[in-house]
């Protein structure tokens, strides 16, 4: 995990975690900070929280989407 996330997940190692709204604003704004800086690969990471986020997805969905 990327400690510059600061996430701390209150039950430990769990298979679905439900983050607050600002804790869910504040995920994509590492990428897209790194991705302003010119990286490809963390554009291509903010670009797919941006899509899971505004379709609802799960990421396997967004996955198998053609």
């Amino acid at each position: 995990m990327n400690p510059d996330l600061d996430t701390e997940f209150d039950r430990g190692l769990v298979k679905c975690q439900v983050f607050s709204e600002t804790k869910e604003n504040a995920i994509p704004q590492f990428p897209n900070a790194k991705a302003s800086e010119g990286n490809a690969a963390y554009q291509k990471a903010a670009d797919l929280f941006d899509y899971l986020k505004n379709k609802g997805l799960r990421l396997i969905e967004a996955i198998l989407v053609e």
